[in-house]
């Protein structure tokens, strides 16, 4: 008759279960994944003064509460504003020397990886953003984006030689 000791079986029985848990393959996906969905925008006038500085009064100066901003995916408009998430004031920091509004663009199905947004800055003033991504299992990235039909940038930094995210717009 073989005696078995209460902390041997618990032992054993710990090593059964952590040897069952490692072994299993799992059906779930990884559990990274990668957005990469905004965009900043530097809004200037002719005389490089930064029109989203809430501290100066320009001719053309942005005021936050007169901004609209549309998403359209596949047809579909969707009205957002800064109490939903869809875009915030960046103080200016590191290689920013201006205030940028941080933009999150409307991310598209896989079908279509497109997405138009459009921001009326006031009611006489409006910009279209056509943003084109690659959409994979894990992930989702903005790599192009036009400007009122015009590329102004992409993931081949040929209109951006800093890198980043980011466009300058002048007013």
């Amino acid at each position: 008759m073989i005696t078995i000791f209460p902390k041997t079986l618990l032992l054993f029985s710990l090593l059964v279960c952590i040897g069952n848990i490692s072994c299993k393959k799992s059906n779930k996906q990884d559990a990274y994944y990668n957005i990469e969905s905004f965009m900043d925008i530097i809004v200037l006038d002719e005389n490089n003064n930064d029109l989203l500085d809430p501290s100066k009064d320009f001719p053309k100066s942005v005021k936050l509460s007169d901004i609209s901003v549309t998403r359209i995916i596949d047809g579909e408009e969707e009205i957002i504003n800064m109490s939903t998430k869809g875009y915030l004031l960046l103080s200016p920091e590191g290689i920013f020397e201006n205030y940028s509004l941080r933009l999150f663009l409307g991310i598209p199905k896989r079908e279509n990886p497109v997405s138009n947004t459009i921001i009326r800055w006031n009611t006489n003033d409006e910009n279209k953003l056509t943003a084109y991504f690659i959409i994979s299992d894990h992930s989702i990235v903005n790599t192009k984006l036009l400007l009122d039909g015009e590329e102004v940038w992409s993931t081949r930094e040929t209109n951006n030689p800093e890198g980043g995210r980011y466009i300058i717009l002048h007013k």
